[in-house]
């Protein structure tokens, strides 16, 4: 065997890349294999089926409605915890998505009834559980919380009730702070259970679970449940680095902030906050970010509003980022368009004034900006925006609006060449372009490190001519992409025109619209690869070009050097033949 083949690391490196059953065949090469190969296909589970393998034989009972599983002995011998505690030893992370409970409920009654002991998972790091069931999450989710546990994701969705006691909540809580108190990230999804009053019993329990787990680092918690008793709470985590609320349903339609209290933050509050997330309106994140203490530590913000903002709402909080946040490096905003909406809204679209007041934090890094409305953005103000920020790797000015300008946007392919020279360390772009052909620029730019140009749903005119502008004009390796968001806007007008007999031929024209608009960008991405395939041999023809023309030059630099060299020593033979006419000439006299 090769030496290399008998090294950890790489023997682990190569069997992460195998799936399951090549993982299992590598286990019966050798005993060396055999090890490395099962950590590699026992450290992540991510099905009953194969968590519960090693303790026997499974079933599929046919005479039901609905699959169930079930252990063919109706008692699991002690053999088969033999088996199961030398693999369950290599576990890693477990994630497990229940859809229905009663599949799997007879195994997951044995293994909570005759386990021998409670601790079978000593090297457990990871545990995802997701339950359509809450009573049956409450019961066997507590069997996998180890105390060697450092991430939890739960999410607790009731659909059999619903509501539930908050006995049970509390019992599943003591459950987390009981077993899992040195948890580092934490993800607590959200149900219609926990929908309730701000001062209601089920939030000041989650806020009672915060406080007892002081070693957080990462929580993600949904929108609805950061009430003013947890975001008191949360202040006070010492090692608190990230905070995620995410939105349950991307579009809402009822919304109401959270109250946080009008009184301030003691002066350690979120003293380690880098990284903030809210899924709540700009308004609310303009109040949290005045109220927090240490504001100038964030480095990432993301504001993504459940409902449509105004860019007057967009440029005061930008004002306060800009105030409050002046070395953030990160900063994206977004503000969802709801689904019955078919027109834009009036004189309201991101502009220039808008994004003034960002400009003052120099160490950004990524700026991503989104409205429903197509931008006012000139030329000059994109580039002026670009060169604020020395040190920018992604620019998105609102590349994907979901209603269009009736005029052409102003910026056009024309001002590639200038932000390529401008602004070298950049890696993303999004813009929304006027995409015509007219307007291509008389030279190629010269990016250095873009990965991706992101057009959104610019409207496209001629994809021949764009395809092979972008061929030439582009690194090799960098992704183009359009029509990001056109999935959503036929359904988005056919919904709203189906309300009405008035608002159905608006809802076809709207849909032939951006269907053309589709197929163009299609017809695009289609023709793209094969350009480049051609672009890439003409960049290697001129590279052996290049390098025939230094071959050449050598070879006419070695032809000079060898004449001066026949000359020089044909000055010597005749220095010579000139020395023997003079030796002779004094020999004779």
């Amino acid at each position: 065997m090769n030496r290399a083949l008998a090294t950890t690391e790489i023997l682990l490196l190569i069997f992460d890349h195998c799936d399951d059953r090549s993982n299992a065949q590598n286990a019966c090469v050798c005993q060396l294999w055999s090890t490395y190969s099962l950590i590699s296909l026992w450290s992540y589970v991510s099905t009953p089926k194969q968590l519960f393998y090693p303790l026997g034989s499974l079933t599929k009972l046919a005479s039901t409605r609905k699959p169930q599983w079930e252990f063919r002995e109706t008692v699991i011998r002690q053999v088969y915890w033999t088996r199961f505690r030398k693999y369950s030893a290599l576990i890693q992370h477990i994630k497990l998505k229940i859809v229905d409970a009663r599949e799997w409920a007879q195994p997951f009654d044995h293994f909570q009834r005759y386990r021998p002991t409670y601790d079978l998972f000593p090297n457990l790091q990871t545990l995802e559980w997701r339950s359509t069931l809450l009573d049956f999450s409450m019961r066997y989710c507590p069997m996998f919380m180890q105390s060697s546990v450092r991430t939890l994701r739960v999410q607790l969705k009731p659909s059999d009730r619903e509501n539930y006691e908050h006995d049970e909540l509390d019992g599943f809580i003591d459950f987390i702070t009981g077993r899992l108190d040195a948890l580092t990230k934490l993800e607590f999804g959200s149900s219609h259970a926990l929908r309730a009053e701000p001062d209601a019993d089920s939030h000041k329990t989650l806020a009672e679970m915060f406080s007892h787990l002081q070693h957080l680092r990462t929580i993600i918690i949904a929108h609805d449940l950061f009430t003013e008793d947890v975001f008191h709470v949360l202040a006070t985590l010492p090692h608190l680095r990230e905070l995620y609320t995410r939105q349950r349903d991307k579009v809402y339609d009822t919304y109401s902030d959270p109250m946080i209290g009008q009184g301030p933050l003691c002066a350690n509050a979120f003293h380690s906050l880098q990284d903030l997330r809210l899924s709540h309106a700009y308004p609310f994140a303009i109040q949290l970010l005045r109220k927090l203490p240490n504001c100038m530590q964030l480095r990432t913000l993301h504001v993504i509003g459940p409902n449509p903002e105004k860019p007057d709402s967009m440029q005061t909080l930008l004002a306060a980022i800009g105030e409050l946040c002046c070395s953030v490096e990160e900063v994206y905003l977004d503000s969802l368009c709801p689904a019955n909406r078919e027109e834009p809204y009036d004189d309201c679209a991101i502009t220039m004034e808008t994004l003034q007041p960002i400009l003052s934090c120099k160490a950004m890094k990524s700026l991503s900006l989104f409205h429903p409305n197509a931008p006012k953005v000139f030329p000059g103000e994109v580039l002026n925006i670009a060169k604020s920020f020395p040190y920018l790797n992604r620019l998105f000015i609102n590349p994907d609006p979901a209603f269009h300008s009736p005029s052409p946007s102003p910026v056009t392919f024309a001002i590639l060449p200038s932000i390529a020279e401008d602004v070298p360390t950049l890696k993303e772009l999004g813009l929304y372009f006027d995409a015509s052909s007219k307007h291509f620029p008389t030279s190629f730019p010269r990016f250095q490190n873009l990965k991706e140009l992101n057009c959104g749903c610019s409207p496209l005119v001629e994809p021949e001519s764009v395809s092979f502008f972008l061929s030439k004009a582009l690194p090799l390796d960098c992704r183009v992409s359009g029509y990001n968001g056109l999935d959503f806007f036929p359904e988005v007008n056919s919904a709203s025109g189906s309300s009405g007999s008035g608002g159905s031929g608006a809802a076809d024209a709207g849909e032939g619209k951006y269907s053309e608009i589709r197929a163009q960008w299609e017809d695009l991405d289609a023709r793209l690869p094969l350009l480049r395939r051609f672009r890439k041999m003409e960049i290697e023809e001129e590279e052996r070009t290049r390098q025939r023309k230094k071959q050449l030059e050598r070879v006419e630099r070695k032809d000079v050097e060898e004449n001066l060299l026949l000359a020089r020593v044909r000055e010597l033979e005749d220095e010579v033949v000139r020395l023997k006419q003079i030796i002779e000439e004094r020999m004779g006299r």
